[in-house]
């Protein structure tokens, strides 16, 4: 086995080595003799018992190897395992670990070895197609979304029964919406790559309509190669209103302003060669396996990266508002849920850390700060707390933690606005209005403590409560207008998915990409890809 390991050292050989290790010859065996030698296997391999339930149901049988020893379905499996790359995966990394992981432990000539090897072949690429790659999984739990898990046995009987394996392989991929956009994307990016990428755009100049000359010239070049100027009438040098067209239409699938003048961040995203925006794309795809199939029929969509929150039905945006998320040292997480209730006039009940960090040194600085933020406090979190006199409180005193709830009286003023979502999570996030309107016109809204501030918050409850006769446009102007926190159960509730993507598909097929505001590109790059292949 050292030896075979040592023929094939380059990275680039190391899916023939594979191939090659299941074409050996191997003598012919009994079929009795196979399986036991494959029930012998099993019980050393660390497979999962759920897998070798699959062989003790035939009877030890092998799967992949004939029962002369003769590899050709292995070796069809293997031809399909080396198709990866569409689906954004490396398949002669898993070849050259699996080939390792034999070494010392079974020579491959043996049948039974070569069996269990493609099993795990099989498994692994699966379990990376469907739910991501385990150092990805591992990078950050608490920054990225939870992988869902295999049926390792049932995708390993229906493979024994597959009659095209690469049409089976292909039926793994992840069918969710976002996942096949960006696959499409992966393989435009690499046919662009391979004709020589982008024409590269350098300089601190600015450019816009009725400029002309060799820069203008280049910057058509540029936009022609990436799909934004489709026109290629007027003269090649000029800045006409084609190419104003075509900066616009960059600038809007980069989250800039589409002003139609080519500016410093215009520059800096026309700067981004192909090769940077492949692994963008790969990265994204690798998010993309965390979440369901099925995202609903009606769900939302909430884009951390792209600071937007759209709200789906039957495929379709029926609504998107800009949002503004937590700060990069409160980052937002990502996870799926549902929006449950909504509830109008809410209080704000302050968290410690939030309490401790921002609210104990305003109220050091200014005593009448609580009220007239109309901020209550209490003795206790418990029901029935006393309410205390905060100019009673000697607040400099405090240092560590502050001992007492505070929560904020529902009005145009609290920090909720007139009203917040609720959807269950171990975070303890939720969507809501804010009275700090102003700030939706920044373009890096990184201003939250970790939920999510709406746009146009009382829009999404009109949607949401529309097929809810007991709750009419009036009788929800009556609840606000009331000032008593109301609670309202979304009679359909609706899925959630909290999402981080910096680059996506939409419906029309048109590619976007976003600046990477939390550096979570950077640190899932890192766990796929490696230090030195992270950043180019």
């Amino acid at each position: 086995m050292r030896a075979l390991v040592a023929v094939f050292p380059c990275r680039r050989a190391c899916a023939a080595a594979l191939v090659l290790l299941l074409a050996a010859p191997a003598a012919a065996s009994p079929r009795e003799a196979i399986s036991v030698r494959i029930e012998s296997a099993l019980a050393e391999s660390g497979l999962a018992k759920a897998v070798r339930a699959v062989y003790e149901a035939r009877d030890f049988r092998p799967l992949w190897l004939g029962e002369d020893g003769g590899a050709a379905r292995a070796l069809q499996l293997a031809r399909a395992l080396g198709r990866a790359k569409p689906e954004g995966l490396e398949p002669r990394d898993r070849a050259i670990v699996a080939l390792r992981k034999e070494q010392g432990t079974a020579s491959p000539a043996d049948p039974a070895a070569r069996e269990l090897l493609i099993t795990r072949e099989l498994l692994s690429y699966a379990a990376d197609l469907r739910s991501g790659r385990p150092a990805s999984r591992r990078a950050n739990p608490a920054l990225f979304g939870r992988a869902g898990r295999i049926d390792r046995a049932a995708i390993l009987g229906e493979a024994a029964e597959a009659r095209d394996l690469r049409r089976f392989l292909a039926d793994l991929a992840p069918a969710n919406p976002v996942y096949r956009g960006l696959r499409r994307e992966l393989a435009n990016l690499r046919a662009a790559a391979e004709q020589g990428g982008w024409p590269a755009i350098r300089g601190r100049w600015a450019l816009r309509e009725g400029d002309q000359g060799r820069r203008v010239a280049a910057l058509r070049r540029r936009l022609a190669a990436s799909g934004d100027l489709t026109d290629s009438g007027g003269e090649p040098d000029a800045f006409d209103e084609r190419v104003r067209f075509a900066v616009e239409r960059f600038q809007r699938r980069h989250g800039l302003e589409p002003d139609g003048v080519v500016g410093r961040g215009t520059r800096e995203a026309l700067g981004v060669t192909v090769e940077e925006r492949i692994r963008q794309v790969l990265v994204n795809m690798e998010r993309a396996r965390w979440l369901p199939d099925d995202l609903g029929r009606r769900y939302i969509k909430v884009n951390l990266a792209g600071f937007e929150l759209d709200l789906v039905e039957d495929g379709w945006p029926v609504m998107t508002m800009k949002i503004i998320v937590g700060r990069p040292y409160r980052r937002t997480p990502v996870f799926s849920s549902r929006l449950t209730h909504l509830e109008l006039n809410p209080t704000w009940t302050v968290p410690p850390s939030i309490a401790r960090k921002d609210i104990l040194p305003l109220v050091r600085r200014d005593p009448d700060y609580l009220a007239r933020n109309n901020i209550r406090v209490f003795a206790g979190w418990k029901a029935g707390a006393r309410e205390l006199d905060p100019a009673a409180i000697d607040w400099s005193r405090i240092r560590s933690r502050v001992p007492y709830m505070l929560r904020q009286d529902p009005g145009v003023d609290n920090a909720l606005g007139l009203v917040k979502f609720l959807i269950p999570n171990r975070h303890s996030i939720f969507l809501h209005d804010t009275p700090q309107q102003q700030l939706f016109d920044r373009r890096l809204r990184t201003f939250s403590s970790g939920c999510i501030r709406l746009e146009q918050p009382m829009e999404l409850a009109d949607y949401l409560l529309k097929d809810d006769p007991a709750w009419t446009g009036e009788r929800v102007q009556e609840a606000l207008g009331s000032g008593e926190p109301t609670r309202i159960a979304v009679k359909q509730p609706v899925d959630l998915h909290m999402t981080y993507a910096t680059a996506w598909v939409d419906r029309d097929g048109t590619a976007h990409f976003r600046a990477d505001p939390y550096g979570r590109d950077e640190e899932l790059a890192r766990a796929i890809f490696g230090a030195r292949h992270a950043g180019g």
